[in-house]
């Protein structure tokens, strides 16, 4: 009953659970509180995601290359024990006010060809649920219900972890670091070059966005990033390259009310104009319609 209502608070259509070819599932170990599975979801260029409903874990991304190989552009997936999914730092979901949900079983609510939809609820009576989908052209669409049983504020931020690199980031014209992009050097151009780690890109509105395109300068490869949110950060580590889609303040929100947000990654690789990237007509952003 109560997962009935959850789908019925979120809006979601509850459907008969699918497995296929498409979508494989493997046992990695036992916990009091249940099963954690890793959860493989290909699409239809033979390029998949593994994730886990251990923490609602993205472990691994598996995309061609244009030579034709195949590359997992994230960190090393982790052995399949509780301690190396602990350390393994790829969360979907980094809480704000909320209880750590990254160390524990999640419940696979509904299993389809392209997504998974995870559900889980905080000691603080917060329910949380995350679908993730996988579907053509390598798109991953990451959507987060937040739900508190009591009236509070709320905010979180969505993380995703990728191999490191050299990498190069812009953000697409709005704001940075607080201030209009109009009044600085980069008023003309479509996307910002953030040189520092402390540049935070802003923007307002509702709907999904563009926010983040990060480029390796070593490969043609292009990660750009979509929020509903309003900010957006790139990080830089010796074994990685995070990026952050976050809110620029708490949500007040009302007993019952659902909070929802959606994160959108590209995975492009592309072949032409790698030398010149300011206007590059073939930027994963032009021409990606929702």
């Amino acid at each position: 009953m109560e997962i009935a209502l959850l789908f019925l608070k979120y809006k979601v259509d509850i459907k008969v659970i699918k497995m296929s070819d498409i979508l494989k599932k493997t046992k990695l170990f036992e916990l009091p509180e249940g099963t954690a599975y890793s959860i493989r979801i290909t699409n239809n260029t033979g390029d998949y995601i593994d994730l886990t409903n251990y923490g609602a874990c993205i472990l691994d991304m598996y995309v061609h290359t244009p030579s034709g190989g195949m590359s997992n552009i994230m960190l090393p997936g982790p052995e399949a024990t509780k301690a190396s999914l602990d350390a393994h730092g790829s969360a979907l979901l980094l809480n704000a006010g909320l209880d750590d949900l990254s160390s524990c079983i999640w419940d696979i609510c509904e299993e389809t060809e392209s997504s998974v939809f995870l559900s889980a609820e905080s000691a603080s009576s917060v329910k949380v649920g995350i679908k993730i989908t996988w579907v053509n052209l390598n798109r991953l669409i990451i959507d987060y219900y937040l739900t508190p049983k009591d009236a509070r504020a709320m905010s979180f931020s969505s993380r995703l972890s990728f191999a490191a690199g050299s990498y190069e980031v812009s953000a697409f014209t709005g704001e940075v670091n607080g201030s209009p992009v109009s009044d600085t050097e980069y008023k003309d151009m479509a996307f910002v070059p953030l040189k520092s780690e402390g540049d935070v890109f802003f923007a307002a509105g509702e709907s999904i966005k563009p926010m983040l395109e990060v480029k390796d300068t070593a490969s043609p490869l292009r990660i750009s990033l979509y929020s509903t949110m309003e900010c957006a950060k790139a990080s830089s580590f010796d074994d990685r390259i995070e990026i952050n889609s976050f809110s620029v303040a708490p949500a007040e929100m009302l007993e019952g009310e659902t909070l929802t947000e959606r994160v959108i990654y590209g995975i492009d690789y592309i072949t032409t104009n790698l030398a010149s990237d300011e206007n590059d007509p073939e930027s994963p952003f032009l021409g990606f319609f929702l």
